[in-house]
């Protein structure tokens, strides 16, 4: 089954001019669209399942080594990771058909410490409609998309801290620091999910 939300509507985002969002070209939904659940390896083997971590905002972030975009994204995703995660957020980072032994060497090097998991068959990824990488979804405490983004962000700036606040009150965003922020052109499209 693959995730279509090509039905909703984005938020209009002239009514919002200074929205996170559009800051950073994400886009986010009003309305319910339970995110497809799954269960996936990490790199130490233990399996993660998307339900489980129902009560959190779940950051999904679609993504491979040799992707030179996915590498610009990584550090900006692993600081919001070390900032957010006691409020409530879970970051996961799905690698998309590669072997454990290329990951673990990327992981290492970019000292990653969010779950990296493995859908070396890109089972989720297609259920999730991925066509491009990196691509993030952004999940509500309820299991429902909410929005998400195609491209390499600076989420860890405060346009992309405000976005997943935006999302969820309860992540209480502490030491905001000027950052630029460096979304996808606007030319650039998003899979029919988002």
């Amino acid at each position: 089954v693959v995730l279509s939300l090509a039905w909703r509507q984005p938020v209009n985002r002239s009514a919002e001019p200074a929205s996170p969002f559009a800051e950073m070209s994400a886009v986010r939904y009003k309305g319910t669209a339970e995110a497809p659940d799954f269960s996936l390896p990490s790199l130490d083997g233990d399996p993660v399942t998307l339900s489980a971590l129902r009560g959190q905002v779940v950051f999904l972030n679609f993504w491979a080594t040799w992707c030179p975009p996915c590498r610009e994204e990584m550090p900006s995703i692993e600081r919001l990771h070390r900032e957010l995660r006691i409020e409530g957020l879970a970051v996961l980072a799905l690698d998309v058909g590669e072997s454990p032994a290329v990951v673990a060497r990327f992981v290492e090097s970019f000292r990653l410490s969010f779950p990296v998991l493995l859908d070396a068959g890109s089972e989720v990824s297609r259920r999730y409609g991925i066509s491009g990488l990196p691509t993030t979804v952004l999940v509500d405490r309820s299991g429902r998309v909410v929005g998400g983004a195609v491209g390499p962000r600076d989420w860890a700036s405060p346009a992309g801290r405000g976005s997943l606040k935006r999302i969820d009150t309860k992540l209480h965003i502490y030491n905001l620091r000027e950052a630029s922020c460096h979304g996808a052109p606007p030319s650039r499209k998003h899979p029919p999910y988002l």
